[in-house]
């Protein structure tokens, strides 16, 4: 014969130890003090879109420089509209930084899907940063003062200006419909 089963509790599922959280990353350190030679040379590894964008003062506007040994590509249409949205983001975020008794600013600027760097100047230690509006190395190191920065795609750059300008998501980002459920489904 058999005994009836006594009537126990559910087992209590194991409590697991909380996930362990890897460290916050870390601000990055404050740029050194560079100089407009210094941006310039920041051209010479560079085989097509990158460009310098300097602030004049007493013209109160922007001037692009290209450097005239750089191959024109299609690609620079990317590069032309990131410089357009930058200063006019710059002015937007910055307007006291931006008058005609401001000092200069010179940013070297790159765009593209990818950095086009000359492979046999990497890795590289520049003297002034670059900001790279489009894919940048995986590892710093290849190019220690390159800044990763947003893409010059709808989804990228543009959504920022956008949500800067008029505090609203952009199009591209906006859910095309909402389910019966409340999931958002977006559009291609």
């Amino acid at each position: 014969a058999t005994a009836p089963l006594a009537a126990e509790e559910p087992p209590q599922p194991q409590e697991k130890p909380p996930p362990r959280l890897e460290e916050p990353p870390q601000p990055p350190p404050p740029l050194a003090p560079y100089t407009l030679e210094d941006t310039l040379s920041e051209s010479d590894i560079f085989e097509d879109t990158f460009a310098i964008i300097l602030y004049d003062p007493p013209e109160d506007k922007f001037v692009a420089l290209y450097n005239k040994h750089s191959r024109w590509k299609t690609m620079n249409k990317k590069l032309w509209m990131t410089m357009q949205y930058l200063a006019y983001m710059l002015r937007r975020i910055f307007p006291e930084r931006f008058t005609p008794d401001s000092p200069e600013l010179a940013l070297a600027v790159a765009s593209g899907d990818y950095a086009h760097v000359r492979k046999g100047g990497l890795p590289r230690e520049g003297a002034a940063p670059v900001f790279m509006f489009g894919s940048a190395f995986r590892d710093p190191a290849m190019y220690s003062s390159m800044i990763p920065m947003p893409m010059p795609e709808p989804h990228h750059l543009y959504c920022l200006e956008e949500w800067m300008s008029h505090g609203r998501v952009c199009k591209a980002m906006s859910a095309a419909m909402s389910t019966e459920g409340g999931e958002l489904v977006f559009g291609e």
